[in-house]
């Protein structure tokens, strides 16, 4: 029996649950790619949906799942069969199998994601071998009612080696009229025998106005959202969430102000921005941390090259332009972020201080500055 008040991996937080989702934005192509196999009577047997995190996939495996369990005949050789092609996986709102996939008592489906470890309080950090086995039961309790079933997998990035391996008998001899749905966030690193065995549907990062769209859709108060912080967000619902709840449009706006003071690093800024990635009890922070330091470097060598397009805060584009307005420079920042990201992951793996890291980090840009001021002058 599944406890629906413990937290789901599948779940962001403050936002409902991609099943409880009724609309989806952005993704057409993807769901217009799908609904011709449907339509065809040409259904894979396995789909991979892939693309960044937070950009809708899991809202499409949801919306696919319905849509089947309401129009199960496609796949029958019924005398009466209708030749009606469908447009979209819109369902009627009010259609029983709605209520069922919100509660997970749909017996046709089978759900496979991180589960909550009570006891340790957080989620355990991959599906186990045990969870895809369960599939077995799954296929053999649901063969008897002559009825489509689902599985989806939230996500087949989370497999440990010996889950991928139990998976891929599933996909190798799928059951008849079985359909697998598998999201995927980083899909290049999955096992190619995974992905051969699966139709990739790609989805793509969502443009401003449909992440608005699809922010008040997942009950987020998306005016409560800055353009600002919905820029940063790189077209991912998800992450603008994330990035809200921690005030990361600020933290960017710090480190910009810290890039400014190059060549001459003003320590009391750096100082700030390294007790904050400090803060007890929430590690959390620090990987925001990294990731605004990181999309700071790459957005320098973006300008550089003269591509930097958009601001995404006021007077960005003026700050950056100061400290990297040439191709070598572009080089040189775009060849940091590769050096810095190995750093640092080795860091966060011996453990050193969050506030030192950040400190490191920051003196290793400035001195990047440096040099390339001094080749400037020479």
């Amino acid at each position: 029996m599944i406890d629906l008040d413990l937290p789901q991996s599948d779940k962001q937080s403050d936002a409902c649950h991609p099943r409880e989702t009724l609309e989806l934005f952005g993704q057409n192509l993807a769901e217009k790619r799908f609904l011709n196999a449907f339509n065809n009577n040409n259904l894979h047997h396995a789909w991979l949906i892939s693309g960044s995190s937070g950009i809708g996939k899991a809202t499409l495996a949801w919306r696919i799942a319905k849509f089947l369990f309401v129009n199960q005949s496609n796949n029958s050789n019924e005398l009466f069969k209708e030749d009606t092609l469908s447009s979209s996986l819109d369902i009627d709102h009010s259609h029983p199998v709605n209520p069922r996939l919100r509660a997970l008592s749909e017996p046709n489906l089978f759900l496979l994601r991180r589960l909550y470890d009570e006891e340790k309080k957080r989620f355990r950090s991959n599906i186990t071998v045990d969870q895809v086995r369960k599939l077995n039961h799954f296929f053999a309790l649901s063969s008897t009612d002559s009825k489509r079933r689902v599985v989806i997998l939230d996500s087949v990035d989370d497999l440990n080696n010996n889950s991928a391996n139990a998976l891929l008998k599933s996909l190798e001899e799928p059951p008849k009229d079985c359909l697998f749905l598998l999201i995927s966030h980083q899909p290049a690193a999955l096992l190619p025998t995974i992905k051969s065995r699966c139709i990739e549907l790609r989805c793509q990062k969502l443009s401003s106005e449909n992440m608005y769209k699809a922010l008040n859709a997942s009950n987020i108060d998306a005016d409560t959202l800055s353009d600002g912080l919905i820029n940063l967000s790189d077209g991912s619902v998800g992450n603008a969430i994330r990035l809200s709840n921690y005030n990361a449009l600020s933290i960017y706006k710090s480190i910009v102000k810290i890039v400014e003071t190059f060549p001459n690093l003003n320590g009391n800024l750096a100082i700030a921005l390294s007790e904050q990635a400090s803060k007890k009890g929430d590690g959390q922070i620090l990987n925001i941390i990294v990731e605004l330091i990181e999309l700071v470097i790459s957005r320098l060598a973006y300008s550089g090259l003269g591509k930097l397009t958009e601001e995404l805060i006021q007077n960005e584009k003026v700050i950056l332009n100061s400290v990297s307005n040439t191709e070598k420079h572009a080089k040189n920042w775009a060849d940091l972020v590769g050096k810095l990201r190995k750093k640092i992951n080795y860091a966060i793996t011996v453990n050193i201080d969050p506030g030192t890291l950040i400190l490191d980090t920051l003196f290793t840009m400035n001195q990047t500055s440096q040099q390339l001021r001094l080749r400037n002058s020479t």
